[in-house]
């Protein structure tokens, strides 16, 4: 099992960031939502995490956990970010698919 932190951007412009680097994931602009467990290659468990966290699917438990962070919307969306914890490499959504975001630029 490999776990995984998500975050939701603070202030969501729903685009990707292409300035964007862990340390600013890491900063005053995301919310840790969670961290989840699962097994599997990264591109699948990103893919399954995105599906877990629609407004339309997530649990109720999901849903107060985001609401309680002060997350500003509840669907995992564009600009959001995934963190695989045991290697720390991050992915934020893009419009299709995920970007890794490097360490800095």
């Amino acid at each position: 099992m490999t776990k995984y932190r998500i975050y939701y951007r603070k202030d969501p412009s729903f685009r990707v960031d292409k300035t964007l680097t862990k340390s600013k994931v890491n900063s005053s602009s995301f919310t840790t939502i969670t961290t989840v467990d699962l097994a599997g290659k990264v591109s699948h468990a990103l893919d399954r995490i995105f599906a877990s966290f629609q407004g339309e699917t997530m649990t109720t438990l999901v849903l107060r956990k985001i609401r309680n962070k002060g997350g500003l919307h509840t669907s995992m969306s564009v600009g959001d970010c995934i963190e695989n914890v045991e290697t720390g490499a991050i992915y934020q959504c893009a419009n299709t698919g995920w970007a890794r975001v490097p360490n800095k630029r």
